[in-house]
């Protein structure tokens, strides 16, 4: 996640609405119309349907990760939320 993305002079109109889109399919599932159409203006139909589909594979890998309850490394080194292995 990109904190306060929305207010920062970094990123163009494209990035915001691409980051939108992003965030919607992350937390909604769906996007909403209007940001849907605002990819069209800059992504042809093919670029949305492979943006989405990035968007979906990165979710997937995600859940799978926290399914599977595997642990992540902190900056530090340090492994966060530690789950000891499964007997067998």
């Amino acid at each position: 996640a990109i904190p306060a993305w929305q207010d920062s002079p970094l990123f163009s109109g494209q990035d915001k609405a691409l980051l939108q889109y992003t965030d919607e399919l992350t937390l909604n599932v769906r996007a909403r119309a209007e940001t849907f159409a605002a990819l069209g203006g800059f992504l042809s139909e093919q670029e949305v349907v492979e943006l989405s589909i990035t968007v979906g594979f990165y979710t997937m890998v995600s859940r799978i990760l926290d399914i599977m309850q595997v642990e992540l490394a902190d900056p530090a080194g340090q492994a966060k939320n530690h789950v000891p292995p499964l007997p067998g």
